[in-house]
């Protein structure tokens, strides 16, 4: 019987000048300022699924992530991470947002969601 999931999936890098040469922070700051210049698009892109969005360098420092919680109805929380991670990744892209390593995937229930 299928039911509502809350399915937070996110993102995330860290950064450093052993994975990109020159400047970390000139490089975390370009790519933050890009992250927060498409949280509308990605926002929009997940639009049918009540979705909350992030992304921003946070700490710790050197880290650059984003993500979102969106809410899919599907029979089990095995199917809703699945499908809750295949919407935000192709959000995401369509955003134009960078591919970077999945590193959340949380399913919750109605019953388990903390409002």
């Amino acid at each position: 019987m299928s039911q509502q999931w809350s399915v937070a999936v996110g993102f995330a890098k860290a950064v450093g000048d052993d994975v990109f040469a020159g400047d970390v922070n000139e490089y975390v700051g370009k790519l933050a300022e890009f992250i927060n210049d498409h949280a509308e698009d990605f926002l929009d892109a997940l639009s049918d699924h009540s979705a909350s969005v992030y992304g921003c360098p946070e700490e710790p420092e050197g880290v650059v992530r984003y993500g979102a919680t969106i809410s899919v109805e599907d029979d089990t929380a095995g199917d809703a991470g699945m499908r809750g991670a295949t919407l935000v990744t192709a959000a995401a892209r369509s955003a134009g947002l960078p591919p970077l390593p999945l590193v959340r995937l949380e399913v919750l229930d109605d019953a388990e969601r903390v409002v």
